[in-house]
């Protein structure tokens, strides 16, 4: 068996995770998983930025099991990201979750999911479903490789509102020459002023 195959697991509920890792092991698929707990993690782990920089450590992965029920960045979204993306998109998504909701299962194969694999209560019963789904997706399966990996320009880093700091500096200072209408006289001219005032008051008297 090809053990260098990994599996990227995204599920927040630890209780299925542990079903999902045990269902593999139990049908004698005893792949490597990679488990992050939400929808931003999922893609940093694809993205391979901030802790999952190490491709050694988080290696790219063969297959995705992807829970759709997640807060924040849910499966939908972490399934949008990836489809758009060239270098993921050969990546087979097989979509978690306890829904049986049809729309969800409609929604999921219209942004790209591969297979949809409903999470049963009992363990035993999920073994030959996993089985079915791991011999395929990681013995039979040959798809397209991955890559290239590239970091996108939107994705550079940068510093978070930079540029609008830059434009507000520029518009407080105005055109070269011109005073703003809030800016005090100078002194020479309010003396000016002041010099005018006492002699026309001199010429009354």
């Amino acid at each position: 068996m090809a053990t260098e195959k990994t599996i990227l697991l995204a599920d927040d509920d630890p209780n299925d995770v542990y079903v999902v890792r045990a269902a593999f092991k139990r049908a004698g698929y005893e792949f490597p998983f990679q488990v992050v707990r939400s929808g931003q993690e999922a893609i940093a782990y694809l993205k391979g930025t901030g802790k999952y920089r190490n491709r050694k450590q988080f290696p790219v992965p063969a297959l995705m099991l992807l829970d759709i029920k997640m807060p924040a960045v849910d499966g939908f979204e972490v399934l949008q990201w990836v489809r758009s993306r060239p270098e993921w998109r050969g990546l087979p998504i097989i979509v978690l979750t306890n829904s049986y909701y049809g729309p969800d299962i409609n929604r999921a194969y219209d942004l790209g999911a591969n297979s949809f694999l409903t999470k049963p209560g009992d363990l035993y019963a999920y073994v030959g479903a996993v089985r079915q789904v791991a011999h395929f997706w990681l013995v039979q399966n040959v798809g397209p490789e991955l890559g290239p990996f590239v970091v996108l320009p939107e994705e550079a880093t940068a510093e978070p509102g930079n540029s609008i700091v830059q434009k507000k500096s520029l518009r407080k200072k105005g055109k070269p020459g011109k005073r703003e209408a809030s800016e005090p006289r100078s002194p020479v001219r309010r003396s000016e002023e002041h010099r005018q005032e006492a002699a026309a008051e001199e010429g009354e008297y």
